[in-house]
């Protein structure tokens, strides 16, 4: 892995990742398993900026 895989303080490679959405500054995410988690991160737009990078979806922006 390299250092994009992971989130500083999200340990969960992106590739894991399915689906997302965000309210308060708290993402709510589908893993590609099914499982539902939610992290708030420090930086709520360098994580946006992580997930777009990584073209995780947004459920926000696919409504």
């Amino acid at each position: 892995m390299n250092n994009t895989d992971t989130f500083p303080g999200f340990n969960i490679p992106y590739a894991e990742l399915e689906k997302y959405i965000e309210a308060a500054g708290i993402f709510t995410i589908m893993l590609k398993n099914g499982s539902i988690i939610h992290f708030k991160p420090e930086y709520i737009q360098k994580f946006h900026a992580w997930l777009a990078f990584h073209c995780i979806t947004n459920l926000k922006s696919s409504i």
